[in-house]
């Protein structure tokens, strides 16, 4: 997914963060996928960091935050998978590469996709 730098003054609520921002001792104060809310960017000036790399999914659409729970009532099957596997994605790529973590991402997205499929309205 491409990345695009942005000021954090300029940074909107709800953009999700490409990459993790560490300080200068390497401690990681957010991780990548997390979004930027109004406390994150205060955060961020207090800790004089000026810059933060956005995530900027293909289509061009803004890449909806790490929140689950809300109904996607209007959405189809296709657009409930595609929003499922960007929020696994988001949710679990500190763990990139662990084996156990992939395998619990996959468990999670089969039972997620399913309730979410099953659960919605039909017209």
């Amino acid at each position: 997914m491409p990345i695009k730098w942005v000021k954090v003054d300029q940074a909107q609520a709800g953009m999700v963060l490409a990459l993790p921002i560490s300080d200068e001792m390497g401690r990681v104060l957010l991780h990548k996928g997390e979004s930027l809310e109004e406390h994150c960017r205060e955060r961020l000036a207090a800790w004089s960091i000026g810059e933060v790399a956005i995530e900027i999914p293909d289509d061009g659409l803004p890449v909806p935050p790490l929140r689950y729970g809300r109904p996607l009532i209007d959405a189809t099957d296709s657009q409930v998978i595609k929003l499922t596997d960007l929020r696994l994605q988001q949710r679990f790529a500190p763990w990139e590469g662990d084996e156990t973590m992939v395998a619990v991402q996959r468990v999670a997205r089969r039972k997620l996709v399913r309730r979410r499929t099953e659960r919605r309205p039909t017209a």
